[in-house]
């Protein structure tokens, strides 16, 4: 039996490809015959994705990029809005799959995995909405004082000089988990390699804008998520106070079809607050309802 400092790292190899510019990403090996591809939230990176990465990859090869302007992948004159972050996607997908796909998104990562689960319905098998954009419930964006604190939370130190309360006064952060210290180490030679700047800021606010307008006229939102054709699981922390969890009540009771799991004292971000309960209630949901479609699709093929 192999020692256990020769087992594999949690944390695979970088591997990049030029799409219009460098995009980093990892892989995971996984069974044939699926692969499933996560998508990271506003000011983010691939490394929201370690923690599920174990149970995720039970079920299929697993991929997480960073989208341009995050992580490893440089902005390289590319948009941040969610319509140029799917079209970098739809171009990843392409050069790194040829099977069905399911997306992971969370908060913006799930706006861009919905856009392109509507628009590649022959590709994609099931969409799994983390803490993710929805369409409001009664229009606009929450609130100002949200975004304003999400933009300066971007801003890290810069923006606290910039508010007179914590951060967290504007955007609660519910049960942070720690980093774990592997995540912690490949975090701190990331921000060395390619520290968050102002072309960093300049991509959230695009996609913060983005969000924005697409939440003005309410029925856009809406023909985003009703264009969906695969199996969509919710997944949202009850005290998500960026989109709140009556937007995912509302979305859910809107599609009937689609599976909905609120978690109590969890927040916005809830691969920080409980990752085991949300990969957990993911890989279940993979394994009752998107790996049996796609057995029944082969088996008539």
């Amino acid at each position: 039996m192999p020692s256990s400092s020769r087992r594999a790292p949690k944390i695979p190899p970088s591997r990049y490809l030029d799409l219009g510019g460098r995009v980093h990403y990892r892989e995971w090996p996984g069974p044939d015959g699926l692969t499933i591809v996560c998508v990271h939230a506003l000011g983010r990176n691939h490394l929201s994705w370690v923690g599920p990465s174990p149970a995720l990859s039970r079920h299929g090869r697993m991929l997480a990029l960073d989208l341009p302007g995050y992580g490893l992948s440089p902005r390289s004159g590319r948009r941040g809005t969610v319509e140029a972050q799917q079209s970098l996607l739809h171009q990843f997908l392409d050069a790194t799959t040829t099977g069905p796909v399911v997306l992971v998104g969370e908060s913006l990562g799930g706006a861009v995995g919905a856009r392109q689960a509507a628009h590649d319905p022959e590709r994609i098998a099931g969409l799994v909405l983390v803490s993710s954009y929805l369409p409001p419930v009664f229009g606009g964006w929450r609130s100002p004082a949200v975004v304003s604190g999400l933009v300066l939370e971007r801003l890290g130190e810069v923006g606290r000089v910039l508010v007179d309360v914590p951060l967290d006064a504007i955007v609660p952060q519910v049960g942070r988990i720690p980093l774990s210290e592997e995540v912690a180490k490949e975090a701190a030679a990331m921000q060395r390699a390619q520290p968050r700047g102002l072309d960093a800021l300049l991509t959230d606010a695009e996609a913060l804008g983005s969000l924005v307008r697409l939440s003005a006229i309410v029925s856009r939102a809406h023909a985003m998520f009703d264009a969906i054709r695969c199996p969509v699981l919710l997944l949202h922390g009850e005290a998500d106070a960026e989109v709140p969890a009556v937007w995912a009540r509302a979305a859910a009771a809107a599609h009937p079809d689609w599976e909905l799991h609120v978690m109590r004292e969890v927040g916005h971000i809830c691969d920080l607050d409980d990752p085991g309960a949300w990969a957990s209630l993911a890989t279940r949901w993979l394994q009752g309802t998107v790996v049996p479609a796609l057995d029944a699709a082969r088996s008539l093929s």
